[in-house]
């Protein structure tokens, strides 16, 4: 098990901009001035605080279980697929902790909603910084072990059922960050990511990676339900 920090120097304003719903738009296209978008990443700078934490564990692909106390049997074509000749599986926690959302609370509070909602973007691309560097680490990893590693792999994905977020949590100890699930499977704190990454041994050589990121998908973009993946933002 590993569990890391990940400080962040830098929000990127374009991923904050796609996650306020502005994607395409810039200057005087856009509904916000820029300055406003460059304020509320560096707000954001004030409040995330990156942390993850990951954890192999051998995978099944005849029973679609991964090797947890208890062993987690995966539901949904989409992730199965997605593992396909795996032997082993990494899960993955991402956060930016719990101050972050406070602070958009605080805005919409005194009715600054603007700043609050770009706020909030900017917390949801600094979150996916995070679990994207934490990736970046497994695959390196994985590397001197042998694999290749898939992108990773979110519940809420294609068809693959939030459902399995506490098994996940509780595998990968998840609670050291500290994150957590609610009655509604929905991660607290709510800038947060859980994932998991497929390890394929290198000798199956029909396995390709994509774009030159590392980044490994068996089926392609065409086919691929997960927007926001690195080798998306590099093509």
């Amino acid at each position: 098990m590993s569990l890391c920090r990940f400080p962040l120097t830098v929000i990127n304003k374009e991923e904050a901009r796609r996650y306020a719903g502005m994607a395409g738009t810039s200057g005087e296209e856009s509904q916000f001035p820029e300055e406003r978008l460059l304020a509320a990443c560096q707000e954001g700078l004030l409040y995330a605080e990156g942390k993850a934490i990951w954890k192999a564990l051998p995978y099944v692909p005849e029973r679609s279980a991964i090797g947890a106390d208890p062993v987690i049997v995966l539901e949904g074509r989409d992730i199965v697929a997605h593992l396909a000749g795996a032997e082993s599986v990494v899960i993955m926690t991402a956060t930016i902790g719990q101050s972050l959302e406070r602070a958009v609370e605080e805005h919409f509070a005194a009715g600054r909603y603007v700043q609050g909602m770009l706020l909030d973007a900017a917390g949801t691309a600094a979150v996916e910084a995070v679990a994207d560097q934490a990736n970046r680490y497994i695959e390196e990893e994985g590397a001197r072990r042998g694999y290749r590693a898939t992108w990773r792999f979110s519940p809420g994905y294609g068809d693959w059922p939030l459902s399995v977020q506490p098994a996940l949590l509780a595998a990968v100890e998840a609670g050291k960050l500290p994150v957590s699930v609610t009655e509604g499977l929905m991660l607290d704190p709510q800038k947060s990511v859980t994932a998991i990454i497929g390890l394929i041994p290198r000798r199956n050589g029909s396995i390709a990676s994509d774009k030159g990121t590392g980044v490994v998908c068996q089926r392609g973009c065409a086919a691929c339900p997960k927007k926001d993946c690195l080798a998306r933002k590099e093509s």
